[in-house]
């Protein structure tokens, strides 16, 4: 899905699924802060999974853990669907760096996951989130 994109496309997707962290095995993850917190995949796995493309990725959770699935009004949601949805009505113009902590926030009273921010090659998480 990641390989065949074009320079200048940028893919945003978005996983709430139990061990999603790295679901596109996207070679950078960034922490909390928005710094990267090191190369995820090996050198010849990086060399496969280039792309010229922008390719960012939000998990609702890292690879050892599960997303958990909430009811909100009486209807089965994802615990960090939800929350991702909620954080962009609050305020719809956001940084991916300010997206996910938010989504931190909301979920982080209830539900141990921890989303994580994944990319192609590096980035500015000060980027807006644009949809």
């Amino acid at each position: 899905m990641v390989n065949p994109l074009p320079p200048g496309c940028r893919l945003t997707t978005i996983f709430d699924s139990c061990h999603s962290g790295t679901v596109l095995d996207l070679p950078y993850i960034y922490d909390h802060r928005g710094r990267i917190k090191g190369l995820q995949i090996t050198p010849q796995a990086l060399a496969r999974k280039m792309t010229p493309a922008d390719v960012i990725s939000l998990s609702g959770c890292k690879d050892d853990q599960t997303s958990a699935d909430t009811f909100i009004d009486g209807e089965a949601v994802g615990a960090a669907s939800h929350a991702f949805i909620k954080a962009v009505e609050m305020r719809p113009n956001q940084s991916y760096q300010e997206i996910m902590y938010e989504i931190r926030v909301i979920l982080q009273p209830k539900f141990s996951q921890k989303p994580q921010l994944g990319s192609s090659h590096p980035i500015d998480t000060n980027l807006k989130f644009i949809m």
